[in-house]
């Protein structure tokens, strides 16, 4: 019996395709990453692909409208929906989401990032809302904190672009509540 606890199944095998991309994402990063620890940001922007928001729905049928909250600090949210928001139907429920990159990297617009919002609100079947943050070190610690909770006022005061529909205040404000807490 004891040899038989001890016997683990093998890992996957992963595909040489994935084994190189791993193999040139860690080369990237340690190339972009300065002695002191600091990353050159310019050098990570250079493979930072943006894409542009799409009004009409792409294969996922998902579509994406850009909405300035704050011209004057160059904050905007990329709003994420399935379909045409039609007056008779239910509220939907709205995810707010602000992107990694450690608030010194990345956009609401890379790539990666607009996928991933794409395929969040295509499952949950919910509106999406990225933020594009004040990004650091320019811009001191709870400037993002601060970015990403005026995004959620604005949300609650001027609603959403009047194409996406309704949706549940409920759930926005409960989580301006929840954000609140925690930024505290």
């Amino acid at each position: 019996m004891a040899g038989a606890e001890s016997a683990r199944p093998a890992p996957p095998v992963l595909p040489w395709t994935v084994r190189l991309q791993v193999l040139a994402l860690g080369a990237f990063c340690d190339l972009s990453q300065r002695r002191d620890g600091t990353v050159n940001r310019f050098l990570f922007s250079l493979a930072d692909r943006l894409t542009p928001a799409r009004p009409r729905p792409n294969a996922l049928g998902v579509r994406s409208a850009d909405v300035v909250v704050d011209a004057h600090r160059n904050l905007w949210a990329r709003v994420f929906s399935t379909s045409a928001g039609k007056p008779e139907a239910a509220p939907l429920p709205v995810v707010v989401y602000c992107h990694g990159g450690g608030f010194a990297l990345l956009s609401a617009a890379s790539a990666p990032l607009d996928a991933m919002c794409r395929r969040f609100c295509r499952e949950l079947g919910a509106v999406g809302v990225s933020v594009n943050y004040r990004l650091a070190p320019e811009h001191r610690y709870s400037a993002a904190y601060d970015d990403c909770a005026d995004v959620l006022s604005y949300l609650g005061t001027a609603g959403l672009p009047a194409d996406i529909g309704t949706f549940s205040p409920f759930l926005l404000f409960s989580f301006y509540s929840l954000f609140s807490f925690y930024s505290l």
